[in-house]
């Protein structure tokens, strides 16, 4: 690599020596669209150091990906919890109760047509 990282164009074997990251890693990067084939070292440096540094802030990869997922469990639970107080939902262990109570008002028999 004694020429410019300006000028040398990038390929994944060296550029992965360079960064001293798996061969694999740097390819996945090049399918992820994170590296541009056909650029120069330099423009891949920045691309890669920009990547980890998302990457450390949680703001990329599967670290974001879990965040998220977690953020919508949450906000699910609130939201089921919230139903249930307002009493547009009953908890599954509540469902059994209503059932019995409205079959002991007379009120169960579009629920036997159901279960037909």
């Amino acid at each position: 690599m004694g020429d410019c990282v300006e000028e040398q164009l990038a390929q994944a074997p060296a550029f992965a020596e360079l960064v001293a990251a798996p061969e694999a890693d740097i390819a996945a990067l090049e399918r992820a669209g994170v590296l541009v084939p056909g650029a120069t070292v330099g423009a891949w440096l920045l691309a890669y150091c920009a990547h980890l540094r998302e990457q450390a802030s949680g703001r990329a990869g599967s670290l974001a990906a879990a965040r998220a997922a977690l953020d919508n469990e949450r906000r699910e639970e609130v939201e089921a919890r919230m139903a249930i107080k307002a009493g547009a939902l009953l908890p599954v262990g509540g469902i059994g109760e209503a059932l019995a109570r409205a079959c002991r008002q007379g009120t169960c028999g579009a629920w036997n047509l159901l279960m037909m």
